[in-house]
């Protein structure tokens, strides 16, 4: 049902970007902005109890285990962030090819791979289409604003229409790459017509919507609603008359403290320009999300191992 609705969402949204004008420049922004502070952000605000929850299971002292859960995750965020300012350029590039690994891993996390190299092989492709494919297909956007982040000015001598070339081919090769498998059984039918179904909305979404836009709806619908439902179905699991309203108001304190920062960081660029604006709210978002990225590789390292072996709704096999 939440895979349906999230299908007739992204479509209507493709709907009305093609077929209208209801997407100028703000309501893009606004709406955006809306998607990522209210499902986005939220999504890894509740690291902490994960690991809380993996934490039981281990040997030692909890309060010693908490503790340094907390100074590793904001070490990773202050390194992070130090990096950033060392070095934009470097630090974007780390961000992206480790955002590849990410996305590819939630975007495919329900499927039972048997062959770890096809695995992680769909893994940075399917976060190659999902964050490449985006970026290529609006780069006259694009530009302004990873050159406000990495300090390089040279990628303005890009070929735009190069760009929307290598987006289509981006779109087609991970379509392909899903067909071979099915072809040669590495992926059963079910599960790939499944993914086929989703490569085919994201792709119509990131070619006919503005770059924000497209890039707000995959993040928000596409990664991190998944992600709050499965965190939600875990703590349950873990932790007694947890329930959705209990969810609420746990992650409540980090994601107003995160998006506070934000608006805060908003204001104090009030006068600059959008791209330099989106620039810094992508930087800021980097940083919060490194220590997110590393724990739920963890995370669904450990789900996988304590699947049901029945569970063959989604295989990969070999």
């Amino acid at each position: 049902m939440e895979l349906h609705l999230r299908r007739i969402i992204t479509l209507a949204i493709v709907a009305l970007s093609v077929f209208t004008s209801a997407f100028g420049d703000q309501a893009t922004f606004i709406v955006s902005i809306a998607l990522i502070c209210l499902i986005g952000i939220p999504h890894g605000a509740t690291d902490h109890l994960l690991f809380f929850s993996i934490a039981k299971k281990l040997p030692g002292n909890h309060k010693v285990l908490r503790l340094r859960f907390y100074l590793t995750y904001l070490g990773i965020m202050a390194t992070y962030g130090l990096f950033w300012y060392l070095s934009p350029g470097l630090s974007f590039l780390i961000f992206i090819l480790v955002s590849f690994y990410h996305f590819g891993q939630e975007n495919l996390k329900e499927i039972r791979w048997k062959s770890s190299s096809i695995k992680y092989i769909s893994f940075l492709l399917s976060g190659v289409f999902v964050l490449a494919t985006p970026l290529l297909a609006d780069m006259k956007t694009a530009l302004p604003i990873i050159e406000a982040i990495s300090g390089i000015e040279s990628i303005s001598l890009l070929d735009i229409e190069h760009c929307r070339n290598l987006a289509l081919a981006s779109g087609v090769v991970y379509g392909t790459y899903i067909l071979v498998l099915m072809l040669f059984r590495h992926l059963d039918l079910l599960a790939g017509v499944h993914e086929l179904a989703n490569w085919l909305i994201l792709f119509a979404l990131f070619l006919n919507t503005p770059l924000m836009m497209g890039f707000a709806v995959y993040f928000s619908l596409w990664h991190a609603l998944p992600s709050i439902i499965e965190q939600i179905g875990f703590l349950k699991k873990n932790q007694l008359k947890y329930s959705f309203h209990k969810h609420v108001l746990n992650i409540a304190p980090y994601t107003l403290l995160s998006i506070g920062g934000i608006f805060l960081g908003l204001y104090f660029l009030k006068d600059s320009s959008l791209a330099a604006q989106t620039g810094i709210g992508f930087m800021f978002l980097s940083i919060i999300t490194m220590p997110h990225i590393l724990l739920m590789d963890r995370f669904h390292e450990l789900n996988s191992e304590n699947a049901p072996s029945s569970d063959f709704t989604r295989t990969a096999t070999t």
